[in-house]
């Protein structure tokens, strides 16, 4: 953690609702004003991808998930030192520690869009549910000012931390891969970073036998390796070459009409 833990004050949440009315139907969202204090997740804030903001002023946020920091992240309205949001996946149980800095205003939360990996802002995000897993090159390609970088670190499924890199506007792209259950915290970014899946295309395939003794009526189905196995694409379209004969199905199932030799 980058600085100590201020006073925590249990505070009162206000919850703003903005409904639309037309046409006999309602719609609404949910924005969530956060004082100084300690909110948790399940009680006091939703769960899932979430985004704190901030309008006037710097908050450090302070996320804790089983008794164990997590996330720690300066937000700043001007967007000088910090950025002025901050997007993360809440769980249950989670604590939210909110350090208001004097004068400024409240954090704001509400639930984040859809997370665009070609348009990455600062955020700690789930491989697997917030972020594809595989091998990407990555670039700080949007930078808000001539001296952004982005701090960034790799976290295992037990929060420990796997790798780290500090990245500047205009150093070159490099390769990272993110394995799903990971976590990757991007801190300090005022503008975005691109991940561009790399393609690992199949060389070969493989299968376990080439001769079936099939009797009239029997179903198999072949077991086929993909080569390499990190393959970016491993989908196979199976088709049988005379269906009279045999059919095969989307699986691989393989249906023989007739007695014969594979």
């Amino acid at each position: 953690m980058k600085k100590g833990i201020w006073a925590k004050i249990f505070v009162m949440m206000l919850l703003f609702v903005s409904i639309g009315f037309g046409g006999g139907s309602a719609e609404a969202t949910t924005t969530t004003s956060l004082k100084t204090g300690t909110y948790v997740v399940g009680k006091d804030l939703s769960t899932g991808l979430t985004q704190f903001s901030i309008s006037k002023g710097q908050a450090s946020i302070y996320i804790s998930r089983a008794s164990e920091w997590i996330v720690y992240e300066d937000i700043q309205s001007s967007r000088f030192l910090y950025p002025n949001q901050f997007t993360v996946n809440l769980k249950t149980g989670d604590e939210v520690n909110i350090d208001l800095f004097y004068g400024s205003g409240n954090v704001t939360a509400k639930p984040a869009p859809k997370i665009e990996v070609t348009k990455l802002a600062a955020g700690y995000y789930e491989v697997g549910t917030d972020i594809p897993a595989g091998t990407y090159t990555l670039k700080l390609d949007r930078p808000y000012a001539y001296d952004d970088y982005a701090y960034i670190e790799i976290h295992d499924s037990k929060y420990n931390l796997k790798d780290y890199y500090t990245i500047w506007s205009d150093d070159k792209a490099f390769e990272i891969k993110l394995v799903k259950g990971h976590k990757i915290y991007v801190s300090e970014l005022l503008g975005t970073i691109r991940l561009k899946e790399k393609t690992f295309v199949p060389q070969s395939l493989t299968v376990n036998k080439s001769t079936y003794n099939i009797t009239k009526n029997q179903t198999v189905k072949p077991t086929v390796t993909v080569s390499p196995s990190d393959a970016t694409n491993k989908k196979i379209i199976w088709k049988s070459s005379n269906p009279k004969v045999a059919t095969v199905d989307s699986k691989g199932n393989i249906l023989y009409r007739t007695s014969f030799y594979y």
